[in-house]
């Protein structure tokens, strides 16, 4: 792959990512050069490294116990996994967004019914768009608690993680890019 990397780093210009990427701004289609090297290698030192994994056993241990537990409550019943298994989900938002926020059954559920008619996509973007922007909203002010001394710092999340890139100005990091980033987390499920 490493040897082909520039061959299937292109992805076809569609509609509907284009809408859901914000301009192909995220990882999966962003086109390949500078802004493309630099997210894969946040990603890759910053967001996937091991530490950054292992320090998320607990919460996948935890979304874990909560898939179990649900299918023990069955009673021994058949059990429809594929309406149980947001475990998947569960994770990812937990590890993305630092916690359970109010918006995110609605953020997944969108992103579920995802069906590729664009007026429709554009309508569930701008209402995803708005719960991307109210979770950035509440990390920037959890940060500037965190810094006056109001609130103790709690572990980083992907957000977190990219507000601070963001904020370090190693690399050109709007709030569209970072909004793409968490769209490419949740992209794949």
């Amino acid at each position: 792959m490493k040897t082909h990397d520039i061959n299937f780093s292109y992805r076809p210009a569609l509609d509907v990512p284009k809408i859901y990427t914000y301009d192909f701004t995220n990882i999966a289609f962003a086109p390949y050069g500078t802004y493309w090297r630099h997210l894969r290698k946040v990603c890759t030192t910053e967001l996937l490294s091991a530490s950054r994994v292992q320090s998320f056993r607990s919460i996948r241990e935890e979304e874990v116990l909560n898939l179990v537990k649900t299918i023990h409550e069955g009673g021994g019943k058949p059990v429809n996994l594929s309406s149980k298994i947001s475990l998947t989900y569960g994770v990812v938002a937990r590890a993305a967004f630092g916690g359970k926020c109010k918006d995110q059954e609605t953020y997944i559920d969108m992103l579920k019914h995802l069906n590729g008619v664009e007026k429709k996509v554009m309508k569930m973007h701008k209402e995803n768009d708005k719960i991307i922007e109210n979770i950035i909203r509440e990390h920037r002010e959890r940060r500037d608690r965190v810094k006056n001394g109001d609130e103790q710092a709690e572990q980083e999340d992907l957000v977190d993680v990219l507000l601070r890139i963001q904020e370090e100005n190693e690399f050109p990091l709007g709030d569209k890019n970072i909004k793409s980033v968490i769209v490419d987390v949740f992209g794949g499920k």
